[in-house]
């Protein structure tokens, strides 16, 4: 038996802003080294939700959206010490 890795179903913009807005203050929370606002799971959730959200609706991803960052990359791309 396989299973799906659950997913967060974005609704409409408003949810898809919503999750895109709790993502980044989750990947805020974590990189700052606060408490986690999300467990890992749910995270991952959100982040495929937001994925598949803007796989139908390219026309509405928003510019801070988590997908668009590269794992370990600086926001806007300054590297320190260059």
């Amino acid at each position: 038996m396989t299973s799906t890795a659950p997913i967060a179903v974005l609704a409409d913009s408003e949810a898809y802003t919503r999750a895109v807005r709790t993502a980044a203050a989750a990947r805020a929370a974590h990189r700052a080294g606060g408490a986690y606002a999300l467990d890992d799971a749910t995270y991952d959730a959100l982040l495929r939700g937001i994925e598949a959200y803007e796989a139908g609706h390219p026309a509405e991803v928003l510019p801070d959206s988590p997908t668009g960052r590269p794992a370990g990359r600086v926001d806007g791309g300054v590297r320190p010490g260059r």
